[in-house]
């Protein structure tokens, strides 16, 4: 290392001797681009350490310390060596850091940040950084830079309200500035002309100056001045309420311009205007547009643009672009079955909506859709075909089945659901890019707020599901903030820099000079998917593309009409951001004093996914010099695009193993031993109290990644139906124990639809991949149980994929211009290609599923068990031998577990009928010892395998009485249409025959009957609620082969007493057997 140091320090006394000749500023150029290098390899360092988190902070605090010691030790007549630059780097690199956990820790508002987070660690560095701007006042100014550049001017503002980090705050920032930035002066300079002229009259009280200036403007249209004019209302009158009430604008002369504005023609929507200027927005019904000196700076800098977005859209009646926009702003009512712009699309219900004539698409109790032709309603009843469901789907008489609906294939209207619960990831939705989903959404959501100024009541009906605290205002604001970090992380600038896009689509939008094109018409209603998508493409190709194109310089422009603006020149901390070096010429002072100088601590942003998206887009392809990588001209870099396009998925399939594995033991401890309704009262958290770690880290890793891609899942065709209302909140461990449990039906097909989404990906990419190549897998797919990271297109994106980046970024400087950083995309994606893809094969999408208990109960097992095995009755005596053995519900349940695993073994191979049951669970099956029917020593001893479903009657129905008497219910798993009560002549009837009927018996085949025949997941086709008891009972016991008839049934047993009354007529019994 001394060696590769010594060569720089002799490369730099070389270039300052070239450089120095020419100009002086161009050493500077060349010390910046090794610091930034070295600041680059930082990062690299820090994420190979284990722990991502520890490895930046720890090398934060070392390097804050020891550059920060060589610049106090440096002599003063040394020049530049690597060592200088090294410290400067480190500085850098430690304030880089800072910022990160200084945002994370005081700003993102996440509490579960400090439980993750080394607090003592996060202390010793914020001292570490308080130290080092104490002694290097342009390192303190280059924090404020990066902090507010990475995550917007209002950092600063809620940075200074946590009293332990007060020294933040450099001396310039002393001066408080209540004012946000005048983002409006982007709409140039006739914009300026007016707000100077509304400003000096409300001062002056000579309103006559609005007049000139409007005047001065009659180059523009009519919609643009009014443009102009309301934009320079709000901000020189509105926003004076933000300022110290002393400072307000005084109310007669509010009343005097409202007096002008009444008789002026320039202004069309006078109510709103007097609204707006009185700051009365309240008063019609959405709290959040009013100002105050309250609010933050971020929260006025986003009233200011939906405030913009509402004066656009008055403004533009007469463009028919906009017309969905205004119908939602003027009439939100007849929105209601709209599909709204950039709202999600579940793929499967898109699938499914291509019915014909007069049929209905239904979804049963689980969610799975299916069709209903002829007059599109119900009139029999079947199966649900969906693997794994067997709910009943259809009908009767016109009357969808229990538990079935016409399914909502709309998705129209707001259907975005809880903000709270959104990803912070941007999705793209339809055919727009991610960065155009996000900057219409927020179009869309400004209108929304607009509208619900007006009629907050149509707004909140038009959101599905509505807002749970009834506040749309709110609702929406907080979707609109969610909207500014997708789109910050989207385009990989500032959420400052997001205000000004906005700003600018707005503008491009104004100064349109031809509203409406010949044969241009839109459905303004939005009444199909069709026409949302038709408007949202050209919505996106008139006013979006020509912005996203050109990003850097469209911004570019806007910083420096901003900076151009006095207002803006008189808030210090955007004069302290937007700040230039000097132009003046360096001398060997400054060179030996390189840390003393800002054009070393200039802001430079963060390597990411989203930046080198963003760059690749910029990237020409070289097709013309041969063939790309993969050898298709058409797109040299189609891997590289379409890995960074699935990287957030890519990444996180990493964990597949672990969900897989996970699966397994869940599999093996609740396998045929738990019911669904069980399963679902059962907490994850309860689950988790007596787990060991490794099952914890499980369950921790699929709670992560379920969130992460839950809402990906959501859109993705082809998956398990997974109901909406889980795919659009956050899972926690409140959650029930159900969702992880593998099943095909809801909650549990969360947990297959999460292993099916990351195996489909995978499988997708390596399509893709080998498409490109023209070649396949060289092997099999690799079966679920089988597959490991290393078969996966998997990588840990701080430590794997983000220093690949880094690795293959290009540093140069040119005389006068600087310098410029690049990737070298070609051998990028070679690396990519290398390192993750090649080499991997396909995965087989079969996956395992749970069997919960009472699907064992079914009456074909029972049957086929019968036929393999030849059954006997116990005796009463035996019966109640073991019955006085069992001690708990527990412990019937336990015994139960192990029959039903037993008897499913039983219906599908033979064993010898005198075999113990002990001996078949212990020896056969290798049952551990700590399960079974070892607790109940009658049973292990006597019963044989031609005793076991006599033995699973005795048990289960022991264990349905039990949870009788502890009002508990036992039939939770039959259908509901058996579950109607008695009448009082009908129980009066029971009472009578008690005496003459064999109740015990009758219980035993009643709960039986039930449990096998009645359930959701029984089979029959048929409508047999009207059937007598008595008459299915003798059916059954003949089924059975059973010798031993139920005393007194025939006879005795009131007919009008049906299955409908199945449920009620066993717990009546129950009750009447008891001595």
């Amino acid at each position: 290392m001394d060696g590769v140091q010594d060569y720089i320090d002799i490369y730099l006394e070389r270039s300052q001797q070239v450089l120095a000749a020419h100009k002086p500023d161009n050493i500077v150029n060349v010390s910046s681009l090794f610091i930034h290098c070295m600041e680059d390899s930082y990062h690299r360092q820090a994420a190979n350490h284990s722990n991502p988190d520890i490895g930046m902070i720890e090398q934060a605090i070392t390097g804050l310390s020891a550059g920060r010691e060589w610049l106090e030790t440096k002599e003063p007549m040394q020049g530049l060596t690597v060592r200088y630059l090294i410290a400067i780097a480190k500085i850098r690199y430690g304030l880089v850091i800072t910022a990160k956990y200084l945002h994370q820790l005081k700003c993102a508002g996440n509490r579960k940040e400090e439980e993750r987070l080394d607090m003592e660690q996060l202390t010793i560095l914020f001292a570490e950084a308080n130290q080092t701007c104490i002694a290097h006042h342009e390192a303190h100014l280059f924090l404020v830079r990066h902090l507010c550049s990475c995550y917007g001017s209002s950092t600063m503002d809620t940075l200074l309200q946590h009293a332990d980090v007060d020294w933040i705050r450099p001396h310039e920032l002393e001066t408080q500035h209540d004012e946000i930035a005048d983002r409006y002066v982007i709409c140039g300079q006739a914009y300026g002309v007016v707000r100077e002229a509304v400003a000096e009259a409300v001062t002056s009280g000579q309103f006559n100056l609005v007049t000139d200036a409007l005047q001065k403007c009659q180059r523009l249209t009519v919609s643009q001045r009014e443009t102009s004019l309301l934009l320079a209302l709000f901000r020189e009158v509105t926003m004076s309420y933000a300022r110290e009430e002393e400072r307000q604008i005084q109310p007669e002369m509010i009343d005097r311009l409202i007096e002008f504005l009444d008789e002026s023609v320039d202004i069309r929507p006078k109510d709103f205007v007097k609204h707006m200027i009185r700051n009365h927005l309240q008063n019609l019904g959405c709290s959040q547009l009013v100002v105050s000196a309250q609010q933050g700076v971020l929260h006025q800098s986003v009233l200011a643009l939906v405030m913009h977005t509402l004066i656009t859209l008055i403004c533009s009646p007469d463009n028919s672009m906009l017309h969905p926009l205004l119908r939602l702003f003027h009439r939100p009512e007849d929105m209601q079955r709209s599909y709204l712009p950039t709202m999600p699309e579940d793929v499967r219900l898109v699938a499914r909506s291509a019915v014909r004539g007069r049929e209905r698409v239904y979804e049963c109790p689980n969610g799975h859709l299916y069709t209903v032709g002829d007059c599109g309603r119900p009139w029999v009843r079947r199966r649900c075909a969906e693997r794994g469901c067997n709910e009943f789907i259809g009908g009767q008489h016109h009357e969808p089945a229990e538990g079935n609906r016409v399914a909502d294939l709309s998705l129209r209207g707001h259907t975005l659901g809880d903000p709270d619960a959104r990803s912070v990831r941007p999705i793209a939705e339809g055919q727009l890019y991610p960065m155009a989903s996000c900057i219409l959404r927020i179009i869309l959501h400004s209108s929304m707020i607009s509208a619900a100024v007006i009629k907050p009541q149509e707004v909140e009906k038009l959101c599905h599901p509505p807002p749970s605290a009834g506040d749309i205002g709110a609702f929406l604001w907080q979707h609109l903030l969610k909207d500014l970090e997708q789109l910050s992380l989207a385009c990989g600038k500032s959420q400052d820099d997001c205000l000004l896009i906005v700003h600018i689509v707005l503008q491009l939008i104004t100064a349109e000079k031809r509203t409406g094109r010949r044969g241009e018409h839109w459905d303004e209603l939005l009444g199909s998917r069709k026409a949302r998508d038709d408007w949202e493409v050209a919505f996106a190709h008139r006013y979006l593309q020509p912005v996203i194109e050109n990003l850097d310089r469209e911004l570019a422009r806007a910083n420096t009409a901003l900076q151009a603006d006095q207002r803006f020149s008189a808030n210090p901390l955007m004069r302290l951001l937007h700040q230039q070096p000097t132009m003046r010429v360096l001398s060997q002072d400054d060179m030996q004093n390189l840390h003393t100088l800002p054009e070393v601590w200039q802001y430079r942003p963060q390597v990411t996914i989203e930046s080198l998206q963003q760059y690749l887009e910029r990237w020409k392809s070289p097709v013309d010099r041969g063939a790309s990588l993969l050898g298709h001209e058409e797109d040299s870099l189609a891997l590289l695009r379409k890995f960074l396009e699935k990287a957030h998925v890519l990444s996180v399939a990493q964990h597949l193993p672990d969900l897989l594995r996970l699966q397994q033991m869940l599999i093996d401890q609740f396998h045929r031993r738990i019911d669904a309704t069980e399963a679902d009262k059962i907490t994850i958290e309860d689950f988790l109290a007596n787990a060991n770690r490794e099952l914890k880290d499980a369950v921790g890793i699929f709670i992560s990644v379920w969130n992460q891609v839950r809402e990906d899942i959501f859109r993705h065709g082809g998956i398990s139906a997974v109901p909406r209302e889980f795919c659009f909140r956050v899972m926690d461990t409140t959650d029930s124990l159900a969702m992880l449990l593998p099943t095909d039906k809801q909650p549990g097909v969360c947990s297959t639809a999460l292993v099916q989404f990351l195996i489909n990906n995978h499988n997708e990419f390596m399509d893709f991949y080998y498409g490109l190549i023209g070649d396949k897998p060289r092997s099999d797919p690799i079966p679920a149980c089988d597959i490991a990271v290393s078969h996966l297109v998997t990588f840990d994106l701080d430590k794997d994929l983000l220093p690949l980046m880094l690795a293959h970024k290009d540093y140069a400087v040119q005389a006068d211009h600087g310098t410029t950083q690049t990737f070298n995309l070609m051998s990028l994606q070679r690396q990519i290609e290398e390192r993750f893809v090649r080499g991997r094969p396909k995965l087989e999408e079969q996956t395992k599923r749970i069997v919960f208990r009472q699907e064992l109960q079914d009456a074909a097992v029972f049957q086929k068990l019968r036929k393999n095995v030849p059954q006997k009755p116990l005796s009463p005596a035996i019966q109640h031998q073991i019955l006085s053995q069992v001690k708990s519900i527990s412990d019937l349940g336990d015994c139960l577990a192990a029959l039903d695993i037993a008897i499913g073994f039983l219906a599908s191979t033979s064993s010898p009928p005198d075999v113990r049951i002990s001996d078949y669970l212990y020896t056969t099956l290798s049952l551990p010892e700590d399960r079974g029917i070892k607790n109940v020593p009658k049973a292990h001893k006597y019963c044989r395998l031609c005793h076991i479903l006599a033995l699973w009657q005795t048990l289960a129905v022991e264990r349905a009485c039990r949870l009788h008497e502890d009002e508990q219910d036992p039939f939770v798993s039959v259908a509901p249409e058996y579950q109607h009560d008695l009448s009082n002549a009908q129980i009066a009837g029971l009472v009578k025959v008690r005496r003459h009927i064999n109740l015990k018996h009758m219980l035993a085949e009643l709960y039986e009957y039930m449990v096998l025949h009645l359930t959701n997941i029984g089979n029959e086709e048929q409508d047999i609620t009207q059937y007598s008891i008595v008459d299915v009972l003798e059916a059954f016991m003949d089924e059975k082969d059973s010798n031993a008839m139920i005393h007194g049934l025939q006879e005795n047993f009131p007919r009008d007493i049906q299955l409908q009354h199945a449920v009620h007529t066993w717990r009546t019994l129950v009750e009447l057997a008891q001595p």
